[in-house]
């Protein structure tokens, strides 16, 4: 099967190493690569929208929450979610599960899972914000994407 030399949405003329047209985002079978045409308003690889002011940051945001672990729901661990241009996904892998049923700042477990979640996301370069959120572990984080 051959793969078209133009967008089938919008007809703008793609480049061969293009997975999204660089005018509409529509997705299209290719492989990866490096170059951007002028006139892009998403990128032709990942599909991201490319902002119309270079200087215009985009964010993805992240924040540790805790999720229950079990059928019953005795023990929980620590979750890094975040929200991309791409929609919601995990930042990392959960942290170590801890046999209480829900998060306490008084039990050492639970905070040193939470330093080690507030490591992890460090690591991959997203930032402290001063804003947290309702619960002690909330920590709050963003990284930018463009």
């Amino acid at each position: 099967m051959a793969i078209p030399n133009s967008c089938t949405q919008c007809g703008a003329e793609l480049l061969s190493t293009a997975n999204f047209c660089h005018v509409c985002g529509t997705r299209r079978l290719g492989s990866a690569g490096t170059l951007k045409p002028d006139n892009a308003n998403f990128c032709h690889v990942c599909g991201i929208r490319i902002t119309a002011n270079a200087t215009e940051s985009v964010w993805e945001h992240c924040q540790i929450e805790y999720e229950l672990v079990g059928a019953l729901g005795f023990s929980h661990r620590f979750i890094a979610k975040a929200l991309g241009p791409r929609g919601p996904y995990m930042a990392t892998d959960p942290s170590v599960t801890i046999s209480t049923n829900f998060p306490h700042p008084g039990v050492k477990k639970d905070v040193q899972a939470c330093d080690t979640m507030k490591a992890r996301l460090l690591a991959d370069r997203w930032e402290p914000l001063a804003e947290q959120g309702p619960e002690w572990f909330n920590y709050k984080f963003r990284r930018r994407v463009l």
